[in-house]
């Protein structure tokens, strides 16, 4: 919300809100098991006005919320990369006489991890880059353009829910510990794989798309 009260949204309508029509009530967390986050309650009513100018418009809610949550999914797993590369690489086992830095079983994993990260990081910004251009050139998305930006969504939501569930199995007892750094990030990006953008459904819709099937549930995938 603006200074004015002003709110616009990603999908291209504008609204205005009088300071006297909304309220925050602050201190209160919602009870999720990852992702916590302060509630605010907005009373009142938006008056909706007409739809504003600008490329980014052409793209729908759901494509938008797609590469959104991609891009947190990828976060979090780099998050974790680089507090296992910190943390975890000096640590010595208990009973053993090596640093799990040292094993090469870690240390296969960590440059696996790394691959993922960037092929699904390049694959998801490359591809919003290239289709951004086009739009530039030639307004509003193509089919083939929504498939793009969900498969690409999607696999990165999925590589990164496996490098961070790697990690933090590989982290050991150092891993479970609330105040460290792979707890939270192992809830919270189990908690967004759960929301619809996360799920591995939209692999299959794609497929259909591309067999020439009619595709079972498009709704949730363009």
């Amino acid at each position: 919300i603006g200074g004015q009260g002003e709110y616009r949204c990603a999908c291209g309508f504008q609204h205005h809100i009088r300071r006297d029509e909304y309220r925050v009530c602050d201190g209160r967390l919602c009870e999720l098991a990852g992702v916590r986050a302060l509630v605010a309650h907005v009373s009142g009513h938006f008056r909706g006005l007409p739809r504003v100018g600008g490329r980014l418009y052409d793209f729908t809610p759901s494509t938008l919320y797609a590469s959104s949550f991609a891009s947190i999914a990828l976060g979090i797993a780099r998050a974790t990369l680089d507090a296992y590369v910190r943390d975890v690489r000096d640590h010595v086992p208990r009973g053993a006489k090596e640093r799990r830095g040292d094993n090469h079983v870690l240390q296969a994993e960590v440059g696996k991890a790394e691959a993922r990260l960037r092929s699904a990081r390049m694959f998801l910004f490359g591809s919003l880059d290239e289709i951004w251009r086009d739009v530039q050139a030639s307004p509003g998305l193509t089919e083939a353009q929504r498939l793009t930006i969900r498969l690409a969504s999607t696999w990165a939501i999925q590589q990164a829910r496996e490098t961070v569930t790697n990690l933090y199995l590989g982290a050991g007892a150092m891993a479970i510990f609330q105040n460290g750094p792979f707890e939270k990030r192992f809830r919270d990006i189990h908690t967004l794989c759960q929301q619809i953008q996360g799920h591995a459904a939209h692999f299959e819709t794609v497929g259909q798309i591309i067999l020439g099937v009619e595709p079972s549930r498009p709704m949730f995938t363009f």
